[in-house]
Parts: structure tokens; sequence; C-alpha cells
């Protein structure tokens, strides 16, 4: 039987949602699409909504909510120079929180010192505006060793969360991202599971095997399912 972490699974879909950031970063949506997302996130309570940056701020007058928004994505393949001024960008505009993809051929070529001031030089600079900062590694395209050594790097250097994925890669976040990413960096760093999260047993695992908050466009549907879900696998799944 899989080990899971019953302290760490919300109780209540009221709960769930407050550890589920709400996201809304397809291409096809529509402003007024994600408008409504912003509004039904609200209403129900969700930890945070994430929107592409150029409508942080439309957001930001009608939700109560924290508004997170995403740099350099989703391939990070941005200087940082340019990823620094996303950052300053997306504070004024209103964001609370930033979703920073680190350069995956950095991580990939082994350029850990680039890594490692890519991240420093970030989250100080999220810090000093008092923003909460992300640091996506998209485990899809990594090596166990390499998942292992950004993780490392991110919660040495001052992030606030380790994120698993974009959603945009080969594959969304499995299981075993989030066991080897816990094991590497203990518990001093949160980790946001994210990408292909479509129902509320995939979030109550992520959950149950060690992820702080969690990042999905299904957000209103495993909010839905929740309590339903989780009083079907109690007693199976969870003691």
């Amino acid at each position: 039987m899989l080990s899971l972490d019953k302290s760490r699974i919300p109780a209540s879909k009221e709960d769930a949602a407050r550890k589920i950031d709400y996201t809304v970063l397809r291409p096809t949506d529509t402003i007024e699409q994600m408008l409504m997302h912003a509004r039904n996130a609200d209403k129900l309570g969700f930890r945070s909504i994430v929107v592409p940056p150029f409508i942080v701020a439309s957001v930001k007058e009608i939700v109560k909510i924290p508004v997170s928004t995403v740099i350099s994505f989703p391939l990070g393949y941005n200087s940082l120079d340019v990823k620094i001024e996303e950052v300053r960008q997306a504070h004024g505009l209103g964001a609370d929180e930033v979703d920073v993809v680190l350069n995956i051929s950095a991580m990939k070529s082994r350029s850990w010192d680039y890594v490692e001031k890519e991240v420093k030089a970030i989250a100080e600079l999220a810090r000093s505006l008092g923003l909460t900062s992300k640091f996506i590694i998209e485990t899809s395209y990594l090596s166990r060793e390499e998942i292992e050594k950004a993780s490392k790097i991110i919660a040495g250097s001052g992030g606030d969360y380790i994120k698993t994925n974009t959603g945009f890669g080969s594959r969304g976040v499995s299981l075993e991202d989030v066991i080897i990413i816990r094991k590497a960096v203990g518990s001093g760093v949160g980790i946001k599971a994210a990408g292909g999260i479509r129902t509320a047993l995939q979030a109550i695992l992520l959950w149950g095997i060690g992820a702080d908050i969690l990042g999905t466009s299904s957000a209103l549907e495993i909010y839905n399912e929740y309590e339903e879900t989780l009083k079907y696998i109690r007693g199976s799944l969870i003691e």
C-alpha cells in the first residue's frame, strides 16, 4: 500500500481549495474566460489565481485572493536580466507571486553555477518586493540526479517553492517527482506539484506523499469531486 501522510491531506473541499493555485494559462482562453475563472477562484477561496502577465492588473481589480503570474514561461530561456525585468513588471502590475521557469538547457548541461546565480538573484529580488517565488524545474526533462540537484539549489538559494512542471512539457508531475524532491530537500522549502493534475484522487495522492500546494487548470473539477473521492478512498488508501 502506498504510504500517505494523512495529516497533509485536506479534510474538506474548502481546505483543498486553500492548497490549490487555480491555473489559467491555456493559450486559447479568451480574456473574458480568464476573468470568469478568476471570479470563480475568488468566490471559492482558492489559494491563488495564476494568469499570464498581460492580464494581471485586470484580475487584481476583481479578486481578493493572491494573484500569481509566470516568468519566462514555458521554457525558461530568457536571460537573467530579462527575467529580473519580468519580475519587476509583474510586481508593478500587482502580482503577489511569481512562478519562474528556470533555464532547462542550463540544467540539462549541468551548468549549476548558472542555475544557482539565477535562483539567488530572482529569489532575492522577489523577497525584496514582497513576492512569493516558485521555481519551475520541469521534471519531465530531468533525470533523478538533475531533479535532486536543482531542488537543492532552490532550497539553498532562498526560493519559497520548488514547482515540478509547467504543464507544457512532455508530461505532467508524477508521484515519483514529489518523492524525489521531498527526500532531497526535507521540509525546509515548499513543493508545488503541477502539470496534468486533473482529478481529486491525483490531488490527494500528491498531498499525501509530500506536496504542499498544487497548480492545476482543473481546479474547479477537483473541488467539486473532492469530498466524494476522499470518502471513497478512506479505509483503502488512507488508514
